[in-house]
C-alpha cells in the first residue's frame, strides 16, 4: 500500500509535468505558428489548431517517453537496453528548448533592464543567460523523470503462501 508521502510526492511531480507542459507549449504553438501564413478569422483559429497540436505532440512525447523509460528502469533495464529512449527524449528536450528560447527572446520585456547588462564571470551578460533558464522547461522535466526514478517504491511483502500459489 502506498503511503500518504509518496502519494503527495507523486502528486506532485505529476503537477510539476502539468506546470511545465502548460507553459512551454504555447511558446512552441507561437514558433510553429509564424511559419504560417497571416490569415484571420476561422483561417487563423486553423493556423492555432495546428500550431497547438504540433506543440502538444512535441512536448507531451517527452513526457510519454520519460514515463516508459522510468518503467524500465524500475524493471531493471540498463543504459544499453535503452540508449534509443534516451537519444530521442535528449532529441525532443534539444528541440523543445530551442523553440522556447526563441521565443523568450522575441518576447522579452525590459522588466530586468537593470540586471539584463550585468557581466557573469567577465564574458557573459545576465541578458544573454536569461532567455536560455527561462526555456528550459523541457530540461526541468527531464530532471523531473531522473528523480522521480529515485523516489523509492515500496514493493509489497509476500507471504509463503503467496510464493507458493
Amino acid at each position: 500500500m502506498e503511503s500518504r508521502v509518496d502519494q503527495l510526492t507523486r502528486g506532485f511531480f505529476w503537477c510539476g509535468y502539468g506546470v511545465f507542459l502548460l507553459a512551454s507549449i504555447p511558446h512552441i504553438a507561437a514558433y510553429f505558428r509564424h511559419f504560417d501564413p497571416s490569415a484571420t478569422g476561422l483561417e487563423d483559429l486553423f493556423w492555432w489548431i495546428i500550431a497547438y497540436a504540433l506543440a502538444v505532440v512535441i512536448d507531451l512525447s517527452d513526457v510519454l517517453i520519460s514515463i516508459a523509460v522510468m518503467r524500465a528502469m524500475t524493471r531493471g533495464e540498463t543504459f544499453r537496453q535503452l540508449w534509443s529512449f534516451w537519444s530521442f527524449i535528449c532529441f525532443i528536450m534539444t528541440l523543445s528548448w530551442f523553440f522556447n528560447w526563441q521565443y523568450n527572446v522575441v518576447n522579452q520585456t525590459h522588466a530586468f533592464a537593470a540586471v539584463d547588462s550585468q557581466l557573469i564571470f567577465d564574458w557573459i551578460t545576465v541578458g544573454t543567460i536569461n532567455p536560455v533558464i527561462g526555456s528550459a522547461f523541457q530540461v526541468l522535466l527531464l530532471v523531473y523523470t531522473a528523480m522521480a526514478h529515485k523516489f523509492p517504491h515500496n514493493p509489497t511483502e509476500k507471504t509463503l503462501s503467496h510464493l507458493e500459489t
